[in-house]
């Protein structure tokens, strides 16, 4: 469940460029 996790930062402080 790494993954999620680094995923989930990812998103947390670039969720607007991954959402674009």
């Amino acid at each position: 469940v790494l993954l999620l996790s680094k995923l989930r930062d990812l998103m947390d402080g670039h969720g607007s460029q991954i959402m674009q």
